[in-house]
């Protein structure tokens, strides 16, 4: 972890994440996920559930299940409210020993609140060279982009995060990254 006064960094895995601070009237919110190994979903929730309280997925599911992107996830809030994710991919390689912070991979995925999903989405694809994902979906509030190994979920500006229902607020966001070997910043305000 590094502070300065501008913000705070935390080293997670392969990626850093970092906060900078925002002016005193605005509280912004993010959705960030963090990947995990398939097989330690229910070790990590665990693990997490003694440092956060866990956001139930539904009524009857604290994990949720999405087969389709051969993954389970779970939701909980950092201290600032942000929705935090830790999600199990098949494509992730198991940790060794008792799973712990060493065993988040990284940042795997970054939600973004866009005016226009479907517009929006096509100039990032064109962009940025990240395709739609694969796995879908692809809808007028609501897509993915990239791959297992990373994704930009965007969501309609007042459409309701997981689990949550918070509606999406837009914000300053900075996400640094690589797409076919060639480095890459995309920046909303």
């Amino acid at each position: 972890m590094e502070s300065t006064p501008d913000g705070i960094s935390f080293r997670v895995g392969q990626s850093t994440l970092h906060f900078r601070a925002a002016p005193a009237a605005q509280q912004p919110f993010y959705h960030i996920a963090f990947a995990i190994a398939l097989q330690q979903v229910d070790a990590a929730h665990a693990w997490m559930a003694t440092r956060a309280e866990i956001l139930p997925y539904a009524a009857d599911a604290p994990i949720a299940d999405f087969p389709n992107w051969r993954a389970r996830a779970f939701y909980f809030h950092d201290n600032n409210g942000n929705i935090l994710e830790c999600i199990g991919r098949a494509t992730v390689p198991a940790s060794q020993g008792v799973f712990s912070a060493a065993s988040l991979h990284g940042l795997c995925e970054v939600g973004l609140a866009l005016p226009d999903v479907a517009h929006d989405c096509e100039e990032i694809a064109a962009t940025y060279q990240v395709p739609f994902y694969a796995r879908g979906p692809r809808l007028a509030d609501f897509a993915a982009l990239g791959d297992d190994e990373g994704l930009f979920i965007a969501s309609a500006v007042g459409r309701g995060w997981l689990p949550t229902h918070r509606p999406a607020e837009r914000h300053w966001l900075k996400v640094g990254f690589e797409q076919q070997q060639q480095p890459f910043e995309l920046e909303l305000s």
